[in-house]
C-alpha cells in the first residue's frame, strides 16, 4: 500500500469516526423518558436516584440533583425552561437534621404520586416521561433502626436517571417515621426496605 492509499484511508476512517460519534450523541443526555418495563432497570434508577437524593441531605448540596440549565433546556420547551428551579433553601436542613440523615445509610425510596405527563400537560416537557411528586427516602442506622422523611417537588425521568425539576418540602427525617409502617409505594427502591412499607402497582398511566 502506497502512502497517498494509508493517507486516504486515515482520513476516510477519521470521517467515519465522527459520523458514529455524532449518532451517538444526537439524543439528548437529559431528554426525558417514560418509565421502562424492566423492573430491574426501574430498580437500578431508582436506587441511584436514592442514593444521590441521600447524599444531599447529608451534605446540604442540592444541586447533587437539582436540573441545571442544560437539562432543563432539554428536558422543557423553550417557553419554560428559562424559568429558574424552585427549590427549598439547602440551608433549610439543618445541621442536626443532616447530622441525623449522616448516621444511617441509605435504605430505599417509597415513590407516591407519580404518573405519566404527556408533552401537552402544565410542565411543558419536550417529550413524555414519567414524573413523581413525593418520595419516602429511607435510612437504615448501625443499630437496624429506620429513619424516614418526606420529599416533595416534581422529580423527572430522562435518559440520566432522575432529576428534579422543583424540591419544594423537605421533611425532616425521623426514626420510627409512622408512614413507613402506612405508606404504599407506586413503585420502590427494591433493596431490603423496611418490613411495613407495602410496594404497590407501577404507576403506568
Amino acid at each position: 500500500m502506497t502512502f497517498p492509499d494509508a493517507r486516504a484511508r486515515a482520513v476516510v476512517w477519521i470521517a467515519a469516526s465522527i459520523a458514529l460519534c455524532g449518532c451517538a450523541s444526537s439524543t439528548p443526555a437529559f431528554e426525558p423518558r417514560v418509565l421502562p418495563s424492566s423492573a430491574r432497570e426501574r430498580d437500578g434508577l431508582l436506587a441511584s436516584f436514592g442514593e444521590r437524593l441521600y447524599v444531599s441531605l447529608t451534605d446540604g448540596h442540592l444541586e447533587r440533583v437539582l436540573a441545571d440549565t442544560r437539562a432543563r433546556e432539554a428536558i422543557l420547551k423553550p417557553d419554560v425552561s428559562g424559568r429558574p428551579a424552585r427549590s427549598v433553601s439547602p440551608s433549610s436542613i439543618t445541621p442536626a437534621e443532616r447530622s441525623l440523615w449522616g448516621s444511617a445509610r441509605y435504605a430505599g425510596l417509597c415513590v407516591q404520586s407519580g404518573r405519566t405527563e404527556y408533552t401537552f400537560g402544565t410542565l411543558g416537557l419536550r417529550k413524555n416521561a414519567f414524573v413523581f411528586e413525593r418520595g419516602l427516602l429511607i435510612g437504615r442506622e448501625p443499630g437496624g433502626g429506620d429513619l424516614a422523611g418526606w420529599i416533595e417537588g416534581v422529580f423527572v425521568l430522562t435518559q440520566r436517571g432522575f432529576v428534579a425539576l422543583a424540591i419544594e418540602r423537605i421533611e425532616p427525617p425521623r426514626r420510627d417515621h409512622s408512614d413507613l409502617e402506612l405508606a404504599e409505594c407506586e413503585i420502590a427502591d427494591r433493596r431490603p426496605m423496611p418490613q411495613h412499607v407495602v410496594s404497590t402497582s407501577v404507576a403506568h398511566h
